[in-house]
């Protein structure tokens, strides 16, 4: 399912065959690509009818609860999913742009969540550069958000005590990162988000 609330049927396998336990891999032209915020729900239906169980012993059993498990006669409904990142060159923050690419407009949690999905050497970096950034185009709203942030401790800040100020802020700097404008900033964590 979609972030937006579409959805795409990735495999749809309608007999299952017990004796074909392969993979279904899809063509490279026919790969999917996911953003941020999408997700996987995988569902089985199993046939337990009567006139369905299986025959030991020449006999056919009788329906029974079925609980997962690694057995002939356990319930596997397991999928595995190959996930591959598009290559990137060997940049301090190379996930940076694509990731906010899927944020909706005003998700200041996806926003976070972007800039430190790659680790402490880009956070590091880039965190700094962007506060630069906010103070340039928005400095009545981050001086409102280190006002609150310097009254507070605890890693809950951001989203709780000063989620208000936070929030403002983000609206704020928004249109700017995705104008370019903060570019030259990030220029050396290797970010460009003018394009997004």
């Amino acid at each position: 399912q979609r972030k937006d609330g579409s959805e795409t049927c990735i495999v749809d396998v309608s007999a299952w065959d017990f004796n074909w336990q392969q993979f279904y891999l899809y063509e490279s032209s026919d790969y999917l690509t996911t953003k941020a915020g999408d997700s996987m729900k995988l569902t089985c239906v199993y046939d337990n009818s009567p006139s369905n169980q299986p025959y030991i012993d020449n006999l056919q059993v009788q329906p029974k609860h079925v609980i997962w498990g690694e057995g002939t006669f356990d319930e596997m409904c397991l999928n595995y999913i190959i996930a591959l990142s598009p290559w990137a060159e060997d940049k301090l923050c190379p996930t940076v742009a694509p990731c906010l690419s899927g944020c909706d407009p005003g998700d200041s949690e996806c926003f976070v969540i972007c800039l430190t999905q790659n680790g402490a050497d880009c956070a590091d970096c880039l965190l700094p550069q962007m506060g630069k950034c906010a103070t340039k185009y928005c400095p009545v709203q981050m001086q409102a958000l280190n006002q609150c942030l310097d009254s507070c401790s605890g890693e809950s800040c951001l989203f709780e005590e000063c989620s208000v100020q936070f929030n403002a802020a983000y609206i704020c700097l928004e249109p700017h990162m995705t104008s370019g404008a903060c570019d030259a900033d990030l220029a050396d964590c290797g970010v460009s988000l003018g394009s997004n």
